[in-house]
């Protein structure tokens, strides 16, 4: 009898369609494709196959993957970093924190060499950001030698008091270095940070979020966030992040020389001027330059991912009570 098969199901369903194919070859009639073989092109674009009552999948190559050179730095795959302002305070503290997990660093004062190698993933290079054709000068000497993941922009050099006390030269030279020279190095280092798919991270400071009588300089910090985010819009499309810290009151140099020209001007004590600017944090004492740093090192790799154009407030709860 024809089209019994002894198998299994699929034996049997196969042998039948055989025996079909046969008697339509007989007849002249042409045979119908087998129902059991077929492309199924669903989300992974698999080829399937029925063979002996086996359901088989051979998965087709993928789509490339990211562009050549562009790639998201990662703990475990750390990169390079230029610190503008590394040489003290924040800045120092994230150069060390970076060197840690593995980066490579160039630590950026406004004095120091040209370039120059201090052991197998530590740079230095003296940058004056007063000065644009030295901000290029020094970023095409990096890149001579490594390319660039990351920059952070912490150099600082605003002073404290009121606009009325502080000069015309005190705010000129606090324009020149934390607002305009922010922006020469902006302006210098995103075209190859979108080419790497790299990021640009602002430390302004928690004074861009709130006013004070004492310290009119603060004005400058909410001008950087305005640039900040609006560099986000441009620069994400093409493939960098920029993205700003604002640290609250922090236990550096600058905060010292803050605390005692506070002290000055309100004809106070160091102590009282102190508790005023750093006692309104949760353990009402500065932040410690440690802290900053890791978290500015998690937001270069993948925890940092989804902030684009974000200004975040790190003030240890200082401003809490005013925004």
């Amino acid at each position: 009898m024809v089209g019994v098969l002894r198998g299994s199901g699929g034996q049997r369903r196969r042998g039948l369609h055989r025996d079909a194919v046969a008697r339509a070859a007989a007849s002249g009639e042409a045979a119908r494709p087998d129902p059991f073989e077929r492309r199924d092109r669903g989300h992974h674009s698999r080829r399937v196959r029925r063979r002996a009552g086996v359901l088989r999948y051979r998965r087709l190559p993928q789509a490339a993957g990211r562009a050549a050179g562009s790639r998201q730095v990662s703990s475990e795959q750390a990169g390079n970093a230029w610190i503008v302002g590394g040489t003290r305070g924040i800045g120092q503290a994230v150069a060390d924190e970076l060197w840690q997990r593995g980066w490579t660093v160039v630590i950026s004062g406004r004095e120091g060499p040209q370039v120059k190698q201090v052991d197998d993933r530590r740079w230095l290079a003296g940058v004056d950001t007063r000065d644009s054709a030295d901000v290029v000068r020094t970023h095409d000497r990096i890149l001579e030698r490594m390319p660039l993941d990351a920059v952070v922009n912490c150099a600082s050099a605003s002073a404290g008091g009121s606009i009325m006390t502080l000069t015309d030269d005190a705010w000129s030279a606090a324009i020149e270095t934390k607002l305009l020279g922010y922006i020469r190095v902006c302006r210098t280092c995103l075209p190859g940070l979108a080419a790497r798919g790299g990021a640009l991270v602002n430390v302004i400071g928690a004074s861009a979020s709130v006013a004070t009588a004492d310290y009119a300089m603060g004005c400058l910090g909410a001008a950087l966030v305005h640039l900040t985010r609006g560099l986000a819009q441009q620069w994400c499309p093409e493939g960098a992040r920029v993205f700003g810290v604002n640290p609250g009151p922090t236990k550096t140099e600058r905060l010292a020389t803050l605390i005692r020209t506070t002290a000055e001007q309100n004809q106070s004590t160091v102590e009282q001027a102190e508790a005023a600017i750093a006692g309104s944090t949760y353990r009402q004492k500065p932040l410690s330059p440690g802290s900053l740093a890791h978290l500015i090192a998690e937001l270069l790799g993948p925890a940092g991912e989804a902030v684009n154009g974000s200004v975040l407030l790190a003030d240890g709860g200082s401003t809490g009570g005013w925004i």
